[in-house]
């Protein structure tokens, strides 16, 4: 999802050969006051799977818990530790991310390490609105690493 083929991800821009808004996925999905939530781009889908999201998003909620952080420092937490390790994971010669995996399997080839790629990342909570769940508060910090 999100790409024309292995490595090639839709691109808005401002000349003609740029892709449509119109073609992003979109998605809605119910969420419940306290859910979290992750957006990045591909640098970090590319080199993180959902296993490693999920372990650093417990580690934030626990930091939350134990430590008493409100929830925008347990955000930004998250968003920065996902940023280094998506970096460090696109570094790799011989990890397994999500991209070697794929690359492997379309290219029919044996491919190991990372993506090097611009990797942004937020991190939010979802809270309660005024009227409804909203992301009216969302919390989150967002980190552009390029």
């Amino acid at each position: 999802p999100g790409e024309h083929s292995l490595g090639r991800p839709y691109q808005l821009g401002h000349h003609e050969h740029t892709d449509s808004p119109d073609m992003a996925d979109k998605i809605e999905l119910d969420v419940r006051e306290g859910d979290w939530i992750v957006m990045g781009s591909d640098g970090l889908f590319d080199n993180l799977g959902e296993s490693q999201i999920a372990e650093r998003l417990l580690s934030a909620h626990l930091r939350m818990q134990v430590d008493g952080q409100l929830a925008r420092a347990s955000c930004g937490w998250a968003a920065r530790t996902l940023l280094a390790d998506a970096f460090e994971a696109s570094r790799s010669r011989d990890g397994v991310t999500p991209f070697s995996i794929a690359a492997t399997e379309e290219l029919d080839l044996a491919y190991s390490g990372g993506k090097q790629d611009d990797i942004t990342v937020l991190v939010g909570i979802v809270e309660q609105g005024h009227d409804e769940l909203s992301l009216g508060n969302f919390r989150g910090d967002t980190i552009d690493f390029a």
